[in-house]
């Protein structure tokens, strides 16, 4: 198998994605102006892109994890590419960082029931206490959701219209212009746990706090046992971003997440019969037999044949002659 294929079970199914930046560097950096930034993306994607709704995330130095459940891969595809590529923009241009800005493509992967449900949302949680940067998930200063989880209420960040600015500098003749007069704010709604969808709000706050009290005793517990003192907020902030690290650690890709093993197992051998199944209808796809059927949760490749179908098969002609000059 090559590249992992884009695949979501069914609509509404829990979604995990997380992505690295370039080589570990701490790109993302969990001062204000990032963390701005981030959230203004994120606000701005959900009201973008119809399909995706975000159930919880939290934005590290070196890389994000988002939860999320959408209603198709399709969906999920668009989110991603939105969100990655005007973080890559806009923190980098923050960063005056004019390289490649993630490692390399987003990773996604389902998860099947509500004991690893709460397992991933727990993991999303304490990554922060867990790598001894803060003493508490609340003292985390970066993009992230414990606040809107345990009220309810949205984050806001920033989404700067950089079209209208370039327009704006260029009736300017070239002056450099004020980029908050482009600002505008954004919330970051959550939708709840798909789990947790018939409990109150207060009923899942009380579930959140359940979750962060049992991070907070195992972390305290460990440092005290180990020895070890955390980083401290103050530390985290002023970190070179875009200092190279010495070991850049990459995790194994995970195929679904379920508290079931063989339901794994059962999955896996799926995933690789529908690999080739897609395998195939892309060749066709890509051969001009465009009225070729995908299998079902994936979405036709991208690319200059994704603009008509068999159904009408004069725009094939159309967007050739479209080419030629004159």
């Amino acid at each position: 198998m090559g590249r992992v294929l884009r695949y979501l079970p069914y609509p509404g199914c829990l979604l995990e994605a997380t992505a690295q930046t370039f080589q570990g560097r701490k790109l993302l950096r969990p001062d204000p102006e990032s963390r701005d930034l981030v959230l203004g993306v994120l606000g701005t994607a959900l009201e973008k892109v119809e399909g995706v709704n975000l159930v919880a995330y939290q934005y590290m130095s070196t890389h994000p994890h988002l939860l999320m459940a959408p209603k198709s891969i399709e969906a999920v595809s668009r989110f991603m590419c939105f969100v990655q590529g005007n973080i890559s923009k806009e923190v980098g241009k923050l960063r005056d960082w004019e390289g490649t800005f993630w490692h390399a493509r987003y990773d996604s992967t389902p998860v099947f029931d509500e004991e690893m449900a709460v397992a991933r949302l727990r993991y999303l949680l304490e990554n922060s206490v867990k790598e001894n940067l803060v003493e508490s998930i609340e003292d985390w200063p970066g993009a992230n959701c414990v606040r809107t989880l345990l009220t309810g209420k949205p984050e806001v960040g920033t989404w700067y219209d950089r079209t209208e600015e370039d327009r704006a500098r260029r009736r300017k003749g070239g002056k450099e212009l004020d980029a908050a007069t482009f600002g505008t704010k954004v919330e970051v709604p959550l939708v709840p746990l798909p789990f947790w969808s018939h409990l109150s709000q207060e009923d899942r706050a009380a579930k959140v706090e359940e979750l962060l009290e049992s991070i907070r005793e195992e972390h305290d517990t460990r440092r005290f046992v180990s020895g070890i003192t955390v980083l401290g907020k103050d530390k985290v902030q002023k970190v070179d971003p875009v200092e190279r690290p010495k070991e850049h650690k990459r995790g194994k890709h995970v195929f679904c997440h379920t508290s079931n093993p063989t339901w794994r197992e059962l999955y896996l051998a799926f995933l690789f019969d529908l690999q080739e199944n897609y395998e195939d209808a892309s060749k066709l796809f890509r051969s001009r037999v465009y009225d070729v059927v995908f299998p079902e949760g994936t979405f036709r490749p991208q690319g200059p044949f994704s603009q008509w179908t068999a159904q009408s098969p004069s725009n094939h002609q159309q967007w050739i002659e479209s080419l030629s000059p004159g």
